[in-house]
Order: structure tokens, then C-alpha cells, then sequence
């Protein structure tokens, strides 16, 4: 356990020598935004053999965990050469980060969908009380105009 030590080589970071993480520290070591911290934190992940033991469609399926913020959390995870229990060894960040987008996106769709649904369903209760109305203007004018000729006879 210590502070993580970059050093930029062919154009770009890696660990320094002696410097690694194992699944046994806690989430302070990942060297992540402060967002991410607070969302392990506020979800019970103290250490990271807690995340790595956990398949990823959990962390998308946790409130407030943002595609940016599960990019970031995979970025970092690949970086340091450890992995989510559903994520195949040998398999890139951007293609198994893929099956998140593609959650994402039937998730988007649903919500629209449903969102859609709603605003038809308005419609409908909207022309039933406007046809409700229209009807009764038209008993009342023809009440009107039958109380009309019956006054003048």
C-alpha cells in the first residue's frame, strides 16, 4: 500500500518501479476524481478487491454512477491491470465498455418510449374531456334553443 508514482515514458504514464496496487487497499489509492470516490464510498466499496469482485453491470446499474464516471472507474481499473469479475481477460477498455453503451442506450430508448407513451395518454384524456365539453355546449345550446321556441309559442 502507498501513493501511486507515474513517470512519463514514449508518450505516456506508467506506474514507477515499486509502486502497485493490489485488491487488498482501499479505494484511496485508485487515484480517482473525487466523484468516484464518494459514489464507492456511499455504495460500501472500501477496498478494491470489493469492486474487482463485483460484475460492472452492477456499478451502471447503481444510482449516480454516469457513463463518464464508469469510463473513468474502467480506465483506471485497466491501468492498474485489474479487472471487474464479468470483464474478460485480454478484452479492451473501449470494446467491453461497449456492452455499457449499448445498456445505455436500450435504457435511453425504454425511457423514451415510456415518456412517449405518457404524452399520448395525455392526448387521449385531453380530447375525452375536450369531446365531454363539446358535447355538453351542445346540449346546452340545444336546451337553449328548445326553451327558446317553447317561450315564444
Amino acid at each position: 500500500m502507498g501513493q501511486i508514482h507515474y513517470i512519463f515514458k514514449n508518450s505516456c504514464f506508467l506506474l514507477a518501479d515499486g509502486c502497485h496496487v493490489t485488491e487488498a487497499d482501499p479505494v484511496e489509492e485508485l487515484d480517482r476524481s473525487v466523484r468516484l470516490y464518494n459514489l464507492l464510498r456511499r455504495n460500501g466499496y472500501d477496498r478494491i478487491g470489493q469492486m474487482t469482485a463485483t460484475p460492472g453491470m452492477t456499478f451502471y446499474e447503481t444510482k449516480g454512477f454516469s457513463m463518464k464516471v464508469l469510463r473513468e472507474l474502467l480506465l483506471r481499473l485497466d491501468f492498474l491491470g485489474l479487472r471487474f469479475a464479468d470483464w474478460p481477460k485480454g478484452q479492451m477498455v473501449d470494446d467491453y465498455y461497449q456492452n455499457y453503451m449499448a445498456a445505455d442506450e436500450r435504457r435511453r430508448t425504454a425511457y423514451r418510449a415510456e415518456i412517449e407513451e405518457e404524452i399520448r395518454a395525455e392526448r387521449r384524456e385531453n380530447a375525452r374531456i375536450y369531446a365531454r365539453e363539446q358535447r355538453a355546449r351542445l346540449k346546452a345550446a340545444k336546451e337553449n334553443l328548445s326553451t327558446q321556441g317553447a317561450s315564444m309559442n
